[in-house]
């Protein structure tokens, strides 16, 4: 009897460990399956921020600046009166002109609308993609909105104060020194201003948050 309580007892005890170490043979696969999709995952933004870096790095930050500078010497003609400046037509057609880039947002976007972004276990990490693609991305997108409307309270004055986008293209120049003009450009010339630091800034977090995703991929 005691044979048979111990033949069976051993079967127990073997079936238990062996479904205990099946348990946990699939949860190590679970865990090795998701530790890659996390790997897959930090590379497709690494792959969204130097897209973005580059584009504000070389292109949005250098030709904004350049506007801003435009501005500037419209700003500068116009109140030295200087009405026969060789530039001021050329100023007059480019100064009004900005260029807004959205962030690659694709990685991030995919994440939140499945409920997915704890697959990325570094908390700070997680923390930095959201305050890029929700704070700072959001508060990009206002400013340049603002520059939008003021860029049209500009154009609606030169279309009715100046002829500016005229048939004949006459410019009645002397409409150019009122005060509410320049005060119009001054106005853009902040709000260009505030949106090339809002690039600067943004440029900085990509770059910092590349660097932390790097880090985080090499310890894997």
């Amino acid at each position: 009897m005691g044979k048979v309580v111990l033949k069976y007892s051993v079967q127990l005890v073997v079936i238990i460990v062996g479904i205990s170490v099946a348990i946990w043979l699939n949860k190590l696969n679970d865990t090795f399956k998701e530790k890659k999709r996390e790997v897959l995952v930090l590379e497709s933004f690494i792959v969204d921020l130097e897209s973005d870096i580059e584009n504000y790095e070389f292109y949005q930050i250098p030709v904004n600046n350049n506007y801003l500078k435009e501005v500037n010497e419209l700003i500068y003609i116009l109140k030295t009166e200087n009405y026969e400046h060789d530039s001021l037509q050329y100023f007059l057609t480019e100064f009004i002109d900005f260029s807004n880039w959205t962030l690659r947002a694709n990685t991030y976007e995919s994440l939140k609308s499945g409920g997915d972004l704890d697959i990325i276990s570094n908390l700070e990490i997680r923390q930095g993609v959201t305050t890029l693609y929700e704070f700072i991305s959001e508060q990009s997108k206002f400013v340049v909105n603002m520059n939008f409307a003021h860029r049209q309270r500009i154009e609606n004055y030169l279309i009715e104060h100046t002829g500016y986008y005229s048939n004949n293209k006459t410019l009645e120049l002397k409409n150019l020194q009122d005060p509410r003009f320049i005060n119009l450009l001054v106005i853009w010339s902040d709000l260009m201003t505030e949106r090339l630091r809002d690039y600067q800034q943004v440029l900085e977090t990509s770059r910092s948050l590349k660097k932390q995703i790097l880090e985080e991929l090499d310890s894997m």
